[in-house]
């Protein structure tokens, strides 16, 4: 039985909370937007988790030219890190589909967001993860008991209240069909429980960026994601300033080529590790 003081067990109770706020949502047809259910999220992992997340929101800008509005970075007794650019999207209550999924950019006219993600995370430095955060909620719940899941915990459709995408496959969804690459049915398929990349030590030992690194790999094989040349970035030893900024309580505000509304490190602990 996983303790209820892991990040593990807190991902899962977020993922469970937010589609059942989304189930609450629907009945009273009201549209949750993706900022309010990430800044709620976040308050309870952190409060649950003072000594392990660190975060820092900041005033929205107009448009992030990264493609993305959330960084996530783990590390742990290692003191190696793992690092994600993260989109947050919210699943249309009326039409069950990610209606912004296939979503063009105003900073670069006619570039997709997803292309965006991906290639700035690509070039950064260390380089990043690009993944879509997915936030759902749908009526037809049975309809997602084929869904893949990790083991860590028995397969429900409210553990994919939160659910995580490869922003590579989102491209390629995009461009299989504009028409129905944005619908439940065709992301299923290659989407994860969120709770999965810091539950599941079932393809590599070692602390929480070594192991979210191997799931993810072994995910996107899987998922047919990877190729050839487009390898998970490596774990890395210092990571950016600003992340170090925000784990001394220093970090004011971000530089000015990075429009990242919110910044947060999971950090695990030494008693954690098994």
């Amino acid at each position: 039985m996983v303790s209820s003081k892991t990040l593990c067990d807190t991902f899962r109770r977020q993922a469970i909370w937010t589609w059942d706020s989304l189930r609450q949502a629907r009945t009273a047809s009201c549209q949750l937007g993706e900022e309010s259910l990430t800044d709620f999220n976040l308050l309870r992992i952190r409060t649950r988790h003072p000594h392990e997340v660190f975060t820092r929101t900041f005033t929205k800008p107009q448009e992030a030219n990264t493609g993305a509005d959330w960084e996530w970075w783990f590390t742990g007794p290692s003191r190696k890190w793992l690092g994600f650019r993260v989109q947050a999207k919210v699943i249309d209550l009326r039409t069950d589909t990610f209606n912004h999924l296939h979503y063009k950019t105003k900073k670069k006219p006619g570039a997709y967001q997803s292309d965006v993600l991906v290639n700035n995370a690509r070039a950064a430095y260390p380089p990043r993860i690009p993944v879509y955060c997915l936030y759902m909620n749908v009526n037809n719940w049975r309809s997602l008991r084929r869904a893949g899941a990790c083991g860590s915990y028995p397969m429900t459709a409210r553990s994919f209240g939160c659910m995580l995408v490869d922003a590579r496959r989102i491209q390629k969804l995009r461009i299989a069909s504009l028409a129905t690459g944005a619908g439940v049915h065709a992301i299923m398929p290659f989407a994860t429980p969120w709770h999965c990349l810091v539950c599941c030590n079932g393809y590599a030992t070692g602390d929480l960026p070594a192991r979210a690194r191997a799931f993810w790999m072994h995910r996107q094989w899987e998922a047919d994601t990877a190729r050839a040349g487009d390898e998970i970035p490596e774990l890395t030893d210092t990571p950016p300033n600003y992340v170090s900024a925000l784990m001394q309580g220093e970090l004011l505000e971000l530089p000015d080529d990075l429009a990242l509304r919110t910044v947060t490190v999971f950090k695990e602990l030494d008693e954690a590790v098994g």
